[in-house]
């Protein structure tokens, strides 16, 4: 339990935004009493028992700290391109609880204890330490943090925030928000580096390559026999009555026919790779990289159909992917972001 807010002043509102690192990293030269100007903002950190956090504002109403709240989350996804860690945030803004009117500071106990501090004799809400909140900090709250492991490593805060700086200069870092796809790729190349195992960090960097690509229609003659099979299942499925098992059965295996109209997984990846890279070819060679993603694709099926794979070739493709990856990521996100 620790005091929440400032507790004075004009009605005013921060964004507090909890982080915290993938496993052997951790955030150095933290001033608690140093605030930083970036994106129009003034943001600061505070250090909880669990959690670092962020403090972005002063914002005059919540709504305008909820429209801003986009443009963080995404130059924090930009950190983790950056430097190559995982940063884990929570996925929403919870509501702050507010009392209804003041409540006295009790005689004796913990609440008590803390609210002495600095001289509070009542308190009007709390929060979690864990929650993203928009945070009234005019009004007395109390902070509440649940126990929980930690881990260390060094990222210096000025370097943190000049990253920042960098993601809120873009024109329109809140893009990263809106495109979907990128932004769960960002996320899960994020929680990469929470993996423990080299099978499971391939698997994970694959995924994120494929959480990118978009549906790409098969050609002919393929995408014309894809319809003749749908056809001829709904036909068969016809021939049942809706309620019976051999309905339903040939229901669902028209629904996984219907894929058949789309490329492959493993050909769409290689076609949206190869026309990412002939618009920046600083990502490699256009041959080269798409064979390279085709070997990859049929070792991480292998690996995910059989539960085996070759250790060399896994730690081989893993070697390339640690590289490509946040290259592509980034490529994709200054784009956005622009």
């Amino acid at each position: 339990m620790s005091i929440g807010s400032s507790g004075k002043g004009d009605e005013r509102y921060l964004l507090y935004i909890p982080f915290t690192f993938s496993p052997g990293r951790e955030l150095s030269n933290i001033d608690v009493d140093k605030k930083y100007n970036a994106g129009g903002c003034e943001i600061g950190f505070e250090k909880n028992q669990y959690y670092y956090a962020l403090t972005i504002g002063h914002f005059q109403t919540e709504e305008q700290a909820k429209l801003y709240y986009p443009k963080i989350k995404s130059a924090l996804l930009w950190i983790s391109l950056k430097y190559l860690i995982g940063i884990s945030t929570p996925a929403e803004l919870t509501p702050v609880s507010i009392m209804g009117a003041s409540t006295p500071v009790p005689v004796k106990g913990p609440i008590k204890e803390v609210a002495e501090v600095v001289g509070w004799n009542t308190t009007e809400g709390h929060y979690d330490a864990d929650k993203s909140v928009v945070r009234p900090d005019h009004k007395k709250l109390i902070r509440w943090e649940m126990g929980r492991p930690t881990v260390t490593a060094g990222l210096g805060a000025n370097n943190f925030i000049e990253s920042i700086k960098e993601a809120l200069n873009f024109p329109n870092p809140e893009n990263i928000q809106i495109d979907s796809k990128l932004q769960l790729a960002i996320e899960l190349y994020s929680s990469f580096f929470f993996e423990q195992s080299h099978e499971a960090k391939f698997i994970k960097l694959v995924t994120v390559l494929e959480a990118l690509i978009p549906d790409y229609l098969a050609e002919e003659p393929a995408k014309s026999l894809s319809h003749e099979i749908n056809d001829l299942i709904k036909q068969k499925r016809n021939e049942y009555s809706k309620e019976s098992d051999d309905w339903k059965e040939l229901n669902l295996l028209l629904c996984r026919a219907g894929q058949l109209k789309y490329q492959s997984i493993g050909r769409s990846l290689r076609t949206y790779i190869s026309g990412i890279i002939e618009e920046n070819p600083t990502l490699g060679q256009n041959e080269e990289v798409t064979n390279k993603l085709k070997d990859l694709y049929n070792i991480r099926s292998k690996l995910l159909h059989e539960g085996i794979g070759d250790n060399d070739e896994i730690k081989n493709g893993l070697s390339f992917l640690n590289t490509f990856v946040p290259k592509l990521l980034e490529t994709l996100y200054r784009k956005d972001a622009a």
